[in-house]
């Protein structure tokens, strides 16, 4: 798989979503905890910042079961905060993601869903945790930056 990567990952129109994609976490780099219906406690801590790490090794490698690893690595230190049946945990990978902002995040999903063996997609942890990611970037890409800046600005004493 490593000669082929060059080749398979990133190109064309997963460019184009990873552009469109970064433009929106650039944006909504500002977004806290309270903007999600999070406690700040949430964000802090060592589980915290192994999910950020997590997600940001995600980019090293080249084989799609490493990349599933850190995914998996990620949503485990997050499910350390809060617990994965409850709502919000969708929007706590959210906000890793925009803390995070992991390069080439869209072609990196892509390129686990394409390569990737169906059996790990389909496992409970795995595919589990590649699914909460999938709609965790899905909020995200829905997220209205000026929405969320207004109400911040609602909220200052």
């Amino acid at each position: 798989m490593g000669l082929l990567y060059p080749k398979v990952f990133g190109g064309g129109v997963d460019a184009v979503e990873d552009k469109v994609l970064q433009a929106q976490l650039a944006t909504l780099s500002f977004v806290n905890a309270e903007h999600v219906g999070l406690a700040d406690s949430c964000v802090e801590g060592e589980h915290w910042e192994g999910a950020l790490r997590a997600l940001l090794r995600m980019g090293g490698f080249r084989v799609p079961a490493d990349k599933i690893d850190c995914v998996v690595d990620a949503v485990e230190h997050l499910g350390c905060l809060v617990d994965k049946c409850d709502g919000k945990f969708v929007r706590l990978v959210a906000l890793a993601v925009l803390k995070a902002q992991p390069p080439q995040i869209h072609s990196q999903l892509e390129f686990v869903a394409r390569f990737v063996h169906p059996n790990q997609l389909w496992a409970p942890r795995s595919g589990g945790a590649f699914t909460l990611l999938r709609a965790a970037l899905q909020y995200v890409a829905h997220l209205d930056p000026i929405g969320l800046s207004q109400w911040s600005r609602e909220r200052e004493p």
